[in-house]
């Protein structure tokens, strides 16, 4: 780009200077950006996306939601529902220097994750446009491989000349455990040269990065960036959240030194982001970024760790389904599914075949680590009693969504219920048993009583449990599986007290069995 921006302040902007004040801005800013230290060729590497600029640009290994298509392509695979994203800033607060982006995901159940990104950066005498196909798949659970296949564009006044070229970038992102993944990236790895007269070397980069939590819900990423022929660029990144849906982030980054600050907050299916960038001789940078998530799967971003790097206890579950033979009824039982999840699963299963551990759950769509953690000791693939113990979380910002999936599962569940409710049986009163004849005393025996034989004391019959008071434990002893005693008090506290038996089919996997068995030991009764 050195060749064509000489030519642009020699010639064709002189066509802009009759605004002198523009002229001069404009004029100044190129001649900065393009000093001995900084003369770079077209299309160089610039950071898109709000929460990664805010990062520092220490984000080749977090790249786990859309913003990856600007920086990683492997961690496309890590987004699990369509998103869009779009953002905007002004170059060192340049009007005339505006850069719009674009970018849109669709993860695909067996076809990997493809993403469509556009970019436009420049003013009408001096534009440039990058257009890219991204795809991301997961070579084994953990480990993911990405690419992108760039179309770059450029073109300077009416009569400056245009060039094109094609270029290539490929990623790699490895879960190591829970907390902790690195990732690489190849930026322009077939080393393009922009069709133009004389041809011109586009930047190669190369990237290398960290990403930690080393406390829950605190994020920490680390960057090393190296253009051939110049020194390493060291970044690092900070992200910790205030509320479940306001985070702050902070980065900062060596040659040039530069200090960035942002945030992200979310909305519903909505997230806006926000960072400033600060700049050693020219006016800071913002940029605002907003992204959009449609389908069932708007909730936090999934890590699977690889498995051979995944140390887990063994515990003896209180129920077990097997997720290769059940049905969409039979898994809607356990706690966190709903029809809509469990109609995927057994549709997912047929179509790839069985499951060959429980962890491959969470390769079907809208299926989270969350999720998987909450329901996971519930599951088996072959009858085996004893699965893996709920003995972590992911670290990850979980951006709000947790406690509203379950909200929205257990409402699936109240619809699903609600169109085929279980008629409860009306209350028999039992008939009275036949008054006999008292029976003549009999005589006392003389032979003495064994030591060993105790007296049989009468005992009361034990007193009714309370529907709307008892809890999960006093469920249990009235013979009700932990399950359905955690489903009921669960239900209970969202929705209030029970007024009627009819009330209790609402309760997710509540069956005609189980509502006869309470009604055998429990009364309802008003909460004062």
């Amino acid at each position: 780009m050195f060749k064509y921006k000489e030519r642009l302040i020699g010639g064709e902007m002189k066509s802009i200077l009759s605004n002198k004040f523009i002229g001069a801005a404009l004029i100044t800013a190129f001649i900065l950006l393009m000093g001995p230290g900084q003369s770079q060729a077209a299309f160089e590497f610039q950071e898109r996306g709000g929460r990664s600029t805010a990062l520092g640009g220490a984000y080749t290994a977090v790249s786990d939601d859309i913003e990856a298509i600007w920086w990683n392509p492997a961690g496309l695979r890590l987004v699990r529902n369509i998103q869009v994203d779009t953002s905007y800033t002004s170059l060192y607060g340049m009007g005339d220097l505006g850069q719009m982006n674009f970018a849109a995901v669709i993860p695909t159940m067996n076809l990997g994750s493809w993403g469509f990104g556009f970019s436009s950066f420049g003013f009408s005498d001096y534009k440039e446009t990058d257009l890219r196909l991204s795809f991301s798949s997961a070579l084994q659970d953990g480990i993911y491989f990405g690419t992108n296949l760039k179309s770059s564009g450029i073109k300077i006044g009416n009569d400056g000349g245009s060039g094109g070229v094609f270029a290539m970038d490929v990623g790699f992102l490895g879960n190591v455990s829970e907390n902790f993944s690195i990732g690489g990236v190849a930026y322009n790895i077939n080393r393009p040269k922009l069709l133009s007269s004389p041809p011109e070397d586009l930047e190669q980069r190369y990237m290398v990065g960290l990403y930690a939590t080393p406390i829950d819900g605190v994020a920490v990423s680390f960057d090393m960036h190296k253009v051939p022929d110049k020194d390493w660029e060291q970044r690092i990144g900070l992200e910790f959240p205030l509320a479940s849906n306001f985070l702050l982030r902070t980065g900062m980054q060596t040659r040039p030194a530069r200090l960035s600050l942002g945030f992200g907050a979310n909305i519903g299916i909505f997230s806006l982001n926000y960072a400033f960038r600060n700049h050693h001789t020219l006016d800071a940078q913002h940029l605002f970024a907003l992204q959009a998530r449609f389908g069932a799967a708007t909730q936090p971003r999934v890590r699977v760790v690889a498995e051979e790097y995944v140390e887990e206890d063994e515990v003896e579950p209180e129920i077990m389904i097997n997720i290769n033979t059940a049905n969409v009824d039979e898994l809607s039982a356990i706690p966190g599914l709903g029809p809509t999840v469990s109609g995927r699963i057994v549709e997912y299963r047929d179509k790839t075949g069985d499951f060959r551990s429980v962890r491959d759950i969470m390769r079907v769509p809208g299926v989270t680590r969350n999720m998987y953690s909450s329901f996971r000791n519930y599951m088996t693939v072959d009858g085996e009693t004893v699965i893996e113990e709920v003995s972590y979380r992911w670290g990850r910002p979980d951006y709000g969504y947790s406690d509203a999936m379950e909200e929205l599962h257990l409402q699936e569940e109240e619809e699903a219920l609600t169109e085929e409710k279980v008629e409860v049986e009306p209350e028999i009163e039992p008939e009275p048993l036949p008054v006999s004849e008292p029976e003549p005393e009999a005589k006392p025996v003389v032979e003495p009583e064994p030591e060993s034989v105790k007296k049989v004391e009468d005992t009361a019959p034990p007193a009714k449990i309370n529907i709307n008071t008892a809890d999960a434990a006093s469920l249990r002893s009235a013979g009700i599986p932990a399950v359905l005693a955690r489903n009921i008090v669960r239900y209970r506290d969202s929705r209030g007290y029970f007024s009627s038996w009819n009330d209790l089919n609402k309760v997710p996997g509540m069956q005609r069995s189980m509502l006869n068995k309470l009604r055998e030991s429990a009364v309802i009764e008003r909460v004062r």
